[in-house]
Formats: C-alpha cells, structure tokens, sequence
C-alpha cells in the first residue's frame, strides 16, 4: 500500500509540477494512470474555456431561425442556375481577401434590395443581436426575374454581411443578416 501510495504522490508531483507534459512516470499503477488523465483532461479543459472567454461572442443563429416567410433566398452560386433572361445584378466586395459568390433570388416583388456590411454591436439578455450597418448598394425593383450575383467575404463566425428590402405591401423595411450553417455550411437569412 505504501509502495503504490508513493508511486502515486511521485506521479502526481511530477504532473503537477511540470505542468502540461506528455511524459509520463516509467512505472505506473492503474490509479495512478487514470489520475493522470484526469489531470490531462482537466488542464485541457482549462485551456479550452480560456480560449473560449477571448473568442468573439457567439451570436449565430440556427437554420431553424432562419425567416422562412421572406420572398428572399440565398445560396451559393455553384448551387443556383440562373435563367436565361434573368436581370443579374453584380456585387462585390471591395478588398475581400476570400470573396464567395453568393446568389440572392426573390419569390415576389421588393422595393429597395440593399446589400449591407454589418458590424457587430451588442447582444441582449434575450439573444437579439444589434449591429450597425452601411449600405453597400441598392436595387430599386428587385423581381422574381432578378438574381444579384454578390462577391461576398465571411469572417468568422459572426455574420458581417447582410440585406434589406421594403415590403411593397406593407411598406415595411425588414434586414437580415446572410449567416452560414455550423452544419453543412449552407446560407440561411435571419431577420435582426
């Protein structure tokens, strides 16, 4: 008992003053191998919230809470075939290291079609984000024969691009940040 009492203090020694090594001590028991890996795993874990608290905040939403009642879809050009006829509109993105080609189409009729650069801001208690925005480019009339063909840039993983259109029938304005899915890297609208 003495013996694997000492094997384990010499372990535990060794681990806890060389801080994060890979090394383990030649002749272990299985408590003191375990002991181990809980130390291992423990410090990692400590490493990774660290690193979490100076990531950027997360505020991505999921595809569930994409507006699906908007006339405006977006999807990457590889995956949209664009009719022959179709009013293309062209944007893009000044200076964008990684441009992606983005396609947005329309089901009905919107007034003021608007490309937006956002920038994150603040987020509220109750998850609503805010971000400031500049106007990047506005279509007067955008129709379901419309297809603007946008340069775009994704940084990270808050949406920093994004659109606005008029309701003609109601004459609202409504903005959406252009967001990727975290699980197959699709496009999906959110209404902020």
């Amino acid at each position: 008992m003495k013996k694997i009492f000492a094997v384990f203090a010499a372990a535990f020694m060794l681990t806890g003053c060389a801080g994060n090594t890979t090394s383990q001590p030649e002749s272990s028991s299985p408590e003191t191998e375990n002991t181990s890996s809980q130390q291992e795993s423990s410090a990692v874990t400590e490493q990774t919230e660290s690193a979490a608290a100076t990531e950027e905040p997360a505020v991505s939403r999921t595809e569930e809470a994409a507006d699906s009642d908007s006339p405006i879809t977006v999807n990457y050009a590889e995956d949209v075939n664009i009719p022959e006829g179709a009013e293309v509109f062209e944007f893009s993105t000044a200076g964008a290291l990684q441009p992606v080609q983005t396609i947005f189409t329309a089901s009905r009729t919107v007034a003021d079609l608007k490309v937006l650069a956002l920038t994150y801001e603040d987020m509220d208690e109750d998850g609503n984000v805010t971000f400031s925005v500049e106007e990047l480019m506005t279509i007067p009339k955008f129709t379901a024969d419309s297809v603007l063909n946008a340069s775009l840039e994704y940084i990270g993983t808050i949406p920093n691009n994004g659109i606005s259109y008029t309701d003609p029938e109601t004459g609202d304005e409504r903005r959406f940040a252009v967001n990727m899915s975290g699980k197959d890297g699709s496009l999906f609208l959110w209404e902020f």
